[in-house]
């Protein structure tokens, strides 16, 4: 028995909806990266401050 999931729509309509899903999933994704990654550099970790302070000597 084969399941039908096109719901009388056409294979056109059928690409685009798929195109938004996924576009929607890769900005979904990158939206939780970028938020990660600001989340890692707001907790100013070792490394970064090391990196601050020698940024801050270089300018003086």
């Amino acid at each position: 028995m084969k399941i039908v999931m096109e719901q009388g729509r056409s294979k056109a309509q059928i690409d685009s909806n798929n195109k938004i899903m996924a576009t929607f999933l890769i900005a979904l994704c990158a939206f939780v990266f970028f938020a990660f990654v600001i989340s890692f550099v707001k907790t100013k970790n070792p490394y970064l401050l090391e990196i601050q302070s020698k940024i801050a000597m270089f300018k003086q």
